[in-house]
């Protein structure tokens, strides 16, 4: 009864006030979620991930770290009626995604999670094989990440002036929005380094 009274409390606050809105919406979404984890491609979306998204293409001219950090800023000011926008849409994306997994059949449920559990497998049979091969060569293989770090984070260190750690944590955001093409092209240009000898510090 307690928790009925909330809830209508929560709502009747929410068509007065968008900040009110904004917090009813993402304890609405909490309060739904369902405990079933879904396969690759129906992961959840938040709103913040849709805003970095949105506005990290037009940046392009500048450093990956510095607009991520000038992104979070604008995210934590923005008020939460333009936060709103981010929140029906990302709940819109994720009802779809999870409509989309419901309306499937018991048996293209199961190929799916069986897909998720052939990945999971094959991405942990790669990493034991290449740590098996860092140990026999005593050095990392160069990959398209480590790439990506080592042209980016010492010029991010020296304009920002963060720690080390926290460039990192800030790129893994940025490389993981980067179009896949992006991507492909910095583990080509590794691959090509590690064959002529190139390895990462």
């Amino acid at each position: 009864m307690f928790s009925l009274m909330c809830n209508l409390r929560r709502i009747s606050l929410a068509k007065v006030n968008p900040t009110f809105r904004y917090y009813a919406a993402i304890k609405t979404a909490e309060s739904h979620r369902k405990s079933e984890r879904l396969p690759p491609g129906f992961g959840k979306t938040t709103p913040f991930s849709l805003f970095i998204k949105e506005n990290f293409a037009s940046r392009k001219n500048e450093q990956p770290t510095e607009v991520f950090s000038n992104l979070t800023k604008q995210w934590k000011n923005l008020n939460e009626a333009d936060k709103m926008k981010y929140v029906d849409e990302a709940s819109r994306i994720n009802e779809e995604k999870r409509s989309k997994f419901e309306s499937m059949s018991e048996t293209e449920k199961e190929e799916l999670r069986e897909q998720a559990k052939n990945l999971r497998e094959a991405r942990l049979k790669r990493r034991i094989r290449l740590e098996r091969r860092k140990k026999r060569e005593g050095q990392r293989q160069m990959s398209g990440w480590m790439l990506f770090v080592k042209e980016k984070a010492v010029k991010g260190v020296a304009d920002i002036g963060k720690k080390q750690q926290d460039i990192i944590r800030e790129l893994a955001v940025v490389w993981k929005s980067l179009p896949k093409s992006e991507k492909d092209a910095y583990n080509e240009r590794a691959k090509i380094l590690s064959n002529d000898g190139e390895i990462c510090d």
